[in-house]
C-alpha cells in the first residue's frame, strides 16, 4: 500500500512543464503569470515623474487614459475593487503600483505605470467577463509620455488618472585616486 503513495508524487514531479510560448494568453495583450510581482521599494537614486498634466497646476479637469496602442503593450496589470479607495488614499495606491512595477522581473524590466479609477476591470476566464469599475494599475516596459494618452470622455470611466515613469539614474562613480 505504501508503494503507490511513493510512486504517485514521483510521476507528478516528473510531469513535463508546458512551454509558455505554446499557451495562448487569456487576453489580447496581457500574458498571465503565476503570482504577482513582489513590490520592491525604489532605490535611493530613483524617483517617479508623472508625464500627465497636474489638474491643480494646469487648471484642467481633463482625465487621461492610455491610448489603445499603449494598452496593447501593457506588461502587467492588476485591478482593485473600487471600495479600496475608502481605506487607501491615492498616494498610497500609486506608491503600491510603482513598487509593484519596480519589483517586476529583473530591476528595470518595468519602467512606467498608470493608476486610474473607474477603469473597466480586465475580464478573466473563457469567455472573458469583467468590466466592473475598478482601480487599475497598468505597467509598461518603456517610458511613457503625454502623447501615449488620450482624454477620457466624461462618464466613461478612467478618472483621476496618474502616470509615473520610474527614473533611476546611476550615481556618479567616485573618482579614482591618482597613482
Amino acid at each position: 500500500m505504501l508503494l503507490p503513495l511513493l510512486i504517485l508524487p514521483t510521476f507528478l514531479l516528473a510531469a513535463p512543464t508546458p512551454d509558455p510560448a505554446a499557451l495562448s494568453p487569456r487576453s489580447s495583450h496581457l500574458y498571465h503569470r503565476a503570482g504577482a510581482p513582489t513590490p520592491k521599494p525604489l532605490g535611493p537614486y530613483c524617483k517617479t515623474v508623472n508625464p500627465l498634466p497636474d489638474p491643480a497646476i494646469s487648471r484642467t479637469m481633463t482625465s487621461f487614459k492610455p491610448s489603445d496602442t499603449l494598452l496593447n503593450s501593457t506588461l502587467y496589470a492588476y485591478y482593485l475593487a473600487s471600495s479600496t479607495a475608502e481605506t487607501k488614499d491615492s498616494t498610497t495606491l500609486m506608491q503600491q503600483c510603482v513598487e509593484t512595477c519596480y519589483g517586476y522581473g529583473e530591476t528595470g524590466d518595468c519602467k512606467s505605470v498608470y493608476l486610474g479609477y473607474e477603469v473597466p476591470a480586465q475580464g478573466r476566464g473563457i469567455p472573458p467577463t469583467g468590466g466592473d469599475p475598478s482601480i487599475a494599475c497598468l505597467m509598461w516596459a518603456g517610458q511613457v509620455q503625454l502623447d501615449d494618452f488620450v482624454s477620457s470622455p466624461e462618464g466613461q470611466g478612467w478618472t483621476m488618472g496618474a502616470a509615473g515613469d520610474i527614473l533611476c539614474p546611476m550615481p556618479a562613480a567616485p573618482a579614482m585616486p591618482p597613482r
